[in-house]
């Protein structure tokens, strides 16, 4: 099988065919192992930022239950202490725009260093800072008679720099049926009362009303307590953390 030149310029899998001779199995094969390849690779890449940032998470636990950690946070100030002067005094000019081997290796450490310190400002940020603003809130809620305080948004003002720390999306997700199970239990006959029936060439197609269900259960008590176990409630959510202006 061969492809026209015009038809794969643009296409990936084109170019792989044109590579290929038009030869479609050694084309996909191709783009078979290098896309697996890349899954490797970003897989991997994952991998190592989530061990970097385990360990960092086990460094400050550590160090929050006084069982250590504070060498490994010395050593990791004074690395951002150096990453700064190294910025400051890292001379760019060059006079063709070519960097030196040295102007290179300079800035590589630069991006480590930053990579290092964004991955342990974020554990910090996501793990230590808001366990601990998250349960200043919760004890304030609490304090005030909220009933399950840490579903709840909440704030908590700093004055000093003017602005407030702020949970919000907090919450549940809304309910949900399960129409498939609640069919299942209430029978066919009921089903198709619960439905808006709309007639199709050669059948009759049936789209389900949460309202007919609710008037057949004013009818059919007993049907609350099926409609109650083909129910999914709402789940907490996962609330943010952000910091806004004081107003």
């Amino acid at each position: 099988m061969t492809v026209e030149k015009s038809e794969i310029a643009l296409s990936p899998i084109g170019e792989l065919l044109r590579a290929a001779g038009g030869d479609v199995a050694i084309a996909m094969e191709t783009f078979r192992k290098k896309a697996s390849a890349e899954t490797l690779a970003d897989e991997s890449s994952a991998s190592t930022v989530a061990a970097r940032k385990a360990e960092y998470k086990r460094m400050l636990d550590e160090y929050a239950k006084g069982e250590g950690g504070m060498d490994a946070l010395i050593a990791m100030g004074e690395r951002l202490g150096q990453l700064v002067n190294k910025i400051t005094a890292l001379d760019l000019s060059t006079h063709d725009g070519a960097l030196s081997a040295e102007q290179a290796a300079a800035l590589m450490d630069i991006r480590l260093g930053a990579k290092e310190a964004t991955e342990l400002l974020d554990v910090y940020n996501k793990g230590v800072l808001k366990v601990a603003v998250f349960a200043h809130m919760d004890a304030q809620l609490a304090v005030e008679g909220v009933k399950d305080p840490q579903n709840h948004n909440a704030t908590l003002d700093v004055p000093e720099f003017g602005r407030k720390f702020s949970r919000e999306g907090a919450g549940y997700t809304d309910p949900t049926l399960d129409e498939g199970r609640l069919r299942m239990r209430v029978g066919e006959e009921v089903w198709q009362e619960i439905c808006e029936a709309e007639e199709v060439p050669a059948h009759v197609e049936y789209t389900f009303s949460l309202k007919k269900l609710f008037d057949r259960a004013e009818q059919d008590p007993v049907l609350y307590n099926t409609i109650g176990e083909c129910m999914t409630f709402g789940e907490p959510k996962a609330p943010r953390l952000n910091d806004r202006k004081m107003t």
